[in-house]
């Protein structure tokens, strides 16, 4: 099955990952660029740890955005385990995270998300495919 990415979705993501504002002005923000997906996800793992919204913004899509922002209720100490190449350009990156100590479950848990490139940041975020038990 081919998969196609939503190009208005891109465009979005890729106007909020190079600072672009909804008026199409640049924001002052620092300038990142990552040569690899791993790189890109290692940064939002640190960002999303640290509570750095911002830093979150550059490498994530305004959806993707939201939808890391609704783990925080289930999911501490991000990390990037590894990312696998899917072979229609992106890749599919997997995470390892510990629940909240108020959380039900002491172990911890998983995530994979979807990394596409971009001219700027050169990965970004896209896509979450849930968490789980781990």
């Amino acid at each position: 099955m081919k998969r196609f990415l939503p190009v208005a979705s891109v465009a979005i993501g890729l106007a909020a990952a190079i600072g672009l504002g909804t008026g199409g002005t640049a924001q002052a923000a620092p300038w990142v660029h990552f040569d690899t997906p791993q790189a890109a996800m290692r940064y939002l793992a640190d960002a999303y740890n640290r509570g750095d919204n911002v830093a979150l913004h550059h490498v994530t899509t305004p959806e993707s955005f939201k939808e890391v922002q609704a783990m925080h209720s289930e999911a501490v100490s991000l990390k990037l385990e590894y990312c696998t190449a899917t072979g229609h350009g992106d890749y599919h990156c997997y995470f390892q995270h510990r629940y909240p100590k108020s959380f039900h479950n002491n172990g911890y848990g998983a995530s994979f998300m979807v990394v596409a490139p971009a001219l700027n940041p050169g990965w970004y975020m896209y896509g979450f495919f849930g968490e789980g038990c781990g």
